[in-house]
């Protein structure tokens, strides 16, 4: 789940487990109980998987990345000839605002480790 890919064992113990419960017969309750708890237990999986896949594909972030870097550049060679120290500092805060939003988004969007 790490990487966004789930297993295929766990399907197939809950087919598996609910083929035979069907061969036992789901009149009686506890059976009934069961097969309401396995099917909850695989909507969790299901939902589990689901949050564990980011929703920004790399290769997004990674352009994203690449028109920031591309901007900060742009925006030195635009600076005036004559280089004050603010029009510097702005440049400096900007791209650490910047980099700092996109530093923010990769690590909300990474899947936790638990």
């Amino acid at each position: 789940m790490a990487h966004g890919h789930g297993s295929t064992g766990p399907n197939t113990w809950t087919y598996d487990f609910y083929a035979a419960s069907q061969d036992m017969g789901t009149d009686a309750d506890p059976f009934a109980v069961l097969l309401a708890s396995d099917k909850e237990r695989d909507q969790y999986r299901q939902t589990r998987v689901a949050e564990s896949t980011p929703a920004i594909l790399s290769a997004v972030y990674w352009g994203m990345l690449a028109a920031l870097a591309v901007l900060v550049v742009v925006l030195g060679l635009c600076l005036p000839q004559k280089k004050s120290a603010t029009v510097t500092a702005t440049l400096i805060v900007t791209t650490a605002l910047l980099t700092s939003v996109l530093l923010v988004i990769r690590d909300v969007e990474r899947p936790s480790a638990a």
